[in-house]
């Protein structure tokens, strides 16, 4: 697997973990700002473990 499909597949799983975060924040009460950060937070923390197991797995 080359790294630019790597990088895709960690952008894509990324992101819908970070739109459900955001989603269960605003259902949860939080601000629109504060759910923002806690998805941007998941976000980034996602695509390092997906960078991290998709590289070891390469």
């Amino acid at each position: 697997m080359s790294p630019v499909v790597s990088l895709i597949i960690a952008a894509l799983v990324s992101a819908v973990i970070a739109l459900i975060c955001y989603i269960v924040s605003l259902r949860s009460g939080k601000t629109a700002p504060t759910a923002l950060m806690t998805s941007g937070g998941a976000y980034l923390g996602t695509a390092t473990l997906c960078l991290l197991v998709l590289e070891y797995l390469r």
